[in-house]
């Protein structure tokens, strides 16, 4: 089944400025190579995630929130040929490019589809109790404002030991697990902007500064959510990615701020003209370039296990 007409209604869902980007064939080309220009982020993490998930030959896997493929071909090269990958994203130019991509591969299907509308996807696709692992990487902040959805729904398309997985991938803001602090350089960062900006003349600096501080209470609330749909063996760890913190500050300016992405740590940028919030945003990475390659540290994100298991 290539695509399906019953997701047509998705643009009638209400979209930030930024989301209308999955939109545009031109950003998808942008977003696509973001992969290869950051050694390796995606690919590396979802070859991670995949590990963690007990990710072997044969297995059935719906993908959630693919993009334009990176994460897919990992997943196709570990089930091989007898496994089967359903690709979904939300985006046809994501999916139109990622078939370019992947055409080399037999085991996968493309589905366009958000989120939400995965329990009827499931149902029509007569996947209740047919799947080994439902997987999504770097795909949690386009879906989580429908996760009481998806996640019931893959509980119910899961087989007997399936596992759900994916990744909070907020590694641009400090956040607690366990009681310990991670993505520690995150103050350093917003310190920095705050005297470049002075400094250019905006007395408020970076002005009213919105916390970016996710706590264990983010992640109790996501075990909170799995333990009620009945998960169980939830298990959370953190993993690194392979840039150093300066990268991942570039990552996401020509990734994502520079199309419109909310900047929540500085109500000064975030309310600029988008050309002049990037033009600050670059020149003012570069001015604490030097500092945050001294640091020598990378920024960590949290990878979630929950497996059915009656």
């Amino acid at each position: 089944m290539q695509g399906s007409t019953r997701y047509n209604t998705i643009m009638s869902y209400t979209h930030t400025n930024f989301e209308w980007n999955w939109y545009d064939p031109d950003y998808t080309k942008v977003y696509d190579k973001l992969n290869q220009r950051f050694k390796q982020l995606y690919s590396k993490s979802a070859f991670s995630l995949a590990g963690k998930a007990r990710i072997a030959t044969g297995h059935q896997i719906l993908e959630v929130g693919a993009g334009t493929g990176v994460s897919t071909e990992v997943l196709c090269k570990i089930v091989c040929n007898t496994g089967h990958i359903y690709m979904t994203d939300v985006s046809e130019q994501m999916l139109t490019l990622s078939r370019k991509h992947l055409n080399k591969y037999k085991n996968i299907t493309t589905h366009r589809l958000n989120a939400r509308d995965l329990p009827i996807f499931i149902q029509n696709n007569r996947l209740e109790g047919k799947l080994d692992r439902i997987f999504s990487s770097f795909g949690y902040y386009y879906i989580y404002k429908y996760e009481d959805i998806w996640m019931k729904a893959a509980f119910f398309a899961l087989k007997q030991g399936g596992i759900l997985t994916f990744n909070v991938t907020n590694f641009l803001g400090e956040f607690k697990i366990d009681n310990k602090l991670y993505n520690s350089f995150v103050p350093m960062i917003h310190k920095n902007y705050d005297d470049f900006l002075k400094r250019k003349g905006f007395k408020k600096g970076i002005g009213q500064e919105v916390s970016s501080l996710v706590t264990d209470e983010k992640f109790t609330n996501i075990r909170n959510k799995l333990e009620a749909i009945e998960f169980n063996k939830i298990q959370m760890s953190v993993s690194y990615l392979p840039i150093n913190c300066y990268e991942a500050l570039v990552l996401m300016i020509e990734g994502f701020y520079k199309y419109g992405s909310s900047v929540n740590w500085s109500s000064t940028i975030q309310s600029l003209p988008l050309r002049q919030r990037y033009k600050l945003l670059i020149e003012g990475a570069k001015s604490m370039q030097d500092e945050l390659m001294q640091l020598g540290e990378y920024p960590a994100i949290v990878d979630v296990i929950a497996q059915k298991d009656w």
